[in-house]
């Protein structure tokens, strides 16, 4: 197993659809969605950035997390509200 490659997959697809969600180009760079992101959200940067890309994933657990704080971005982001 592999949870730091199941990471960036998780990763790949929350980035496509906050490119789609906000308009970007689909090849903007993902620290320019992350900034987009956290704008919308009025989040934090670095945040969101350490969700969508940076914070590593070095267990299960970890991608366990990471997945549940993925979703919750996404239905912030898409519903502008969290998904739990």
């Amino acid at each position: 197993r592999d949870p730091s490659g199941t990471a960036r997959l998780l990763r790949s697809q929350a980035l496509a659809v906050a490119r789609r969600t906000l308009g970007l180009d689909a090849h903007a760079a993902d620290a320019a969605v992350a900034a987009a992101v956290a704008n919308r959200l009025n989040r934090p940067p670095d945040e969101v950035s350490g969700l969508l890309a940076t914070n590593p994933v070095r267990s299960e657990t970890a991608l366990v997390t990471l997945a549940q704080d993925l979703e919750d971005l996404r239905g912030e982001l898409i519903h502008g509200h969290t998904a739990s």
